[in-house]
């Protein structure tokens, strides 16, 4: 009985919960102005041994969070909330479990989502699109702008106006209708289960011949700690008009003394300083001017100022380096980065040499409870939400869950992070890719290794491959090699993957076909730490085009598709 005992509380000091939700998002919730929100309920799970511990609190006033049982309760006291959009967070804890922190992210449509109006811009010939979220029901008609410009709104997703929430409205100019001339019509919504979407919707369409400013980022969010060092984000503009878009200046919001901004070609980049700044929340914009028919563009901008704490790894958070697809398993050896919350208090910092070291940055990885090569640490990406580390997966990391934390060095004083997990496959080929006018093509040279085989483009050294021609296309994730190397230390000389095979122009895999080769070269990169190269001649029977697809198989593992151009 005693040996029983001893072996029953054995198993409880090593037993390791894994925090599931069942969903990570809610909403958008449409509720009426002046009212609370029905109280939503998440349902926690564990998939590990042992019991969570749970709670949950959340980071605005107007959300109530709770645990009752294995259930998140989430209240929602919106009566004093304007008409809008707001968003919040709610963070389910349970200490010692892999997985968590989970956050929960909630978001209410005050007044509903059907606009109170619509401006698009277009150019003569051109088209223009925005959506909304609304309700599940809606019944609407469309007065159509004069001039014969075309005005329309669909249901998205495939179903009726009954079966779906979220609408497309599409308008669109002939390419006759004059420049710089305003058209209205009307989108009437006359049925909705949500009275407040029942409204009429002026449109307002704007056809110009000049540039269009658009921004991938329509608001930005900092989180940092107190006291940490300033961190940058990019506002990325494009033009969907015509001629070339000029970005003339930014200003920053009056009183946003925290907040600067920085013209860079046609990315502003938007830095937000903590230094002296107590814990709370800061608000300002950047407004930014350009020759764009539609500028002043303004980009809201929050900067949470939060007391310093343990790092804190973002679930799902650990991917490959090359697709960044939350979900997918990562390969031993690969490069990969987790993201996460207060990493480093420093500035972003890179590998300055080889081999690379265990700490950066006063930040070190742990995969499997071992410290694992750091190449680069930053406390914030300048495009996603969090900061970022970049390491190499040991080759020895076994395949299935493999457990990730990050600590934090504080002046000698160790911060331990909490753990996450990520799933491991002894081979996941995934092929570098670089988006051109919308299309991923292969980041592959000439064996000048200087020029790419992209259609011609200007300002990159660029022109189409043919049959016969040898590229080296580059990878990462394509697991151990013979000879074996190690991670962290440059490759010298050769090695190789074994069985490899790159398909040209095709969906199917057949080996001695006119549009597969054998590369002459399938292993790293000498001199460098877990890229690969791929060198091989492209086939005979490859077909023609601007956008040929490619990919390449190790072993019985497939690599994502990319294009190269083929004439």
């Amino acid at each position: 009985m005693r040996t029983l005992i001893v072996l029953m509380s054995a198993a409880a000091l090593y037993a390791t919960p894994q925090l599931r939700l069942s969903t990570s998002t809610i909403g958008p919730l449409n509720i009426a102005v002046g009212q609370n929100g029905t109280t939503q309920t998440v349902t926690a799970s564990n998939i590990g041994t042992g019991t969570l511990t749970l709670s949950a609190s959340a980071n605005v006033p107007w959300i109530n969070a709770s645990i009752a049982g294995n259930n998140v309760l989430i209240g929602l006291s919106t009566s004093s909330l304007t008409q809008g959009i707001a968003t919040g967070l709610v963070t389910v804890s349970s200490p010692g479990a892999i997985d968590a922190p989970q956050t929960i992210a909630v978001t209410v449509q005050m007044g509903g989502g059907v606009p109170n109006s619509i401006n698009l811009y277009m150019p003569p010939g051109g088209s223009a699109t925005t959506t909304f979220v609304a309700s599940s029901v809606l019944s609407d008609s469309v007065t159509p702008p004069a001039g014969g410009l075309k005005l329309s709104i669909a249901a998205l997703g495939g179903g009726s106006f009954q079966t779906t929430g979220s609408y497309l409205v599409t308008a669109s100019a002939p390419a006759s209708t004059p420049a710089e001339t305003t058209y209205t019509g009307t989108i009437k919504v006359t049925g909705s289960n949500f009275a407040p979407d029942v409204k009429s919707v002026p449109v307002t369409l704007n056809v110009t011949a000049m540039p269009i400013m658009t921004s991938v980022q329509t608001a930005l969010q900092f989180n940092v700690a107190q006291g940490a060092a300033p961190v940058a984000k990019w506002i990325q503009l494009g033009n969907v008009g015509e001629g070339t878009l000029t970005v003339s200046g930014t200003t920053v919001s009056t009183g946003a003394a925290w907040l600067t901004a920085a013209i860079n070609g046609t990315t502003v980049v938007a830095t937000g300083d903590p230094t002296g700044l107590s814990t709370g929340t800061y608000t300002g914009t950047v407004t930014i001017t350009s020759n764009a028919k539609n500028s002043p563009l303004t980009v809201p901008v929050e900067m949470d100022v939060v007391a310093v704490a343990p790092p804190y790894s973002y679930y799902q958070s650990v991917v490959d380096n090359a697709l960044y697809t939350v979900g997918d398993p990562v390969a031993p050896g690969g490069l990969v980065l987790v993201r996460g919350d207060q990493f480093t208090m420093g500035a972003a910092v890179e590998a300055p040499s080889l081999p690379l070291g265990t700490s950066l940055g006063d930040a070190t990885v742990y995969v499997n409870g071992a410290a694992v090569p750091i190449y680069y640490t930053a406390a914030s990406n300048v495009v996603v939400m969090g900061g970022q580390i970049t390491f190499q997966m040991p080759y020895s990391t076994p395949a299935g869950q493999a457990t990730v934390r990050v600590d934090r060095n504080d002046n000698g004083t160790v911060q331990t992070g909490n753990t996450i997990s990520v799933q491991v496959q002894n081979i996941v080929p995934r092929l570098l890719q670089y988006e051109l006018n919308g299309t991923e093509y292969a980041i592959a040279t000439f064996t000048d290794y200087v020029t790419f085989p992209f259609p011609t483009t200007p300002g990159i050294p660029s022109r189409p491959a043919k049959p016969g021609d040898i590229l080296v296309f580059y990878g990462l994730g394509f697991g151990q090699t013979v000879p074996p190397v190690t991670e962290g230390i440059a490759v010298t000389g050769q090695t190789s993957v074994g069985k490899a095979l790159m398909t040209f122009g095709g969906a199917s895999i057949i080996e001695g076909a006119d549009t597969t080769a054998v590369p002459s070269y399938c292993g790293l990169t000498p001199g460098l730490v877990g890229l690969y190269q791929v060198n091989v001649t492209v086939p005979a029977g490859t077909p023609s085009g601007s956008a040929v697809p490619v990919f390449l198989t190790v072993g019985s593992a497939t690599s994502n598709t990319v294009a190269i151009a083929v004439q």
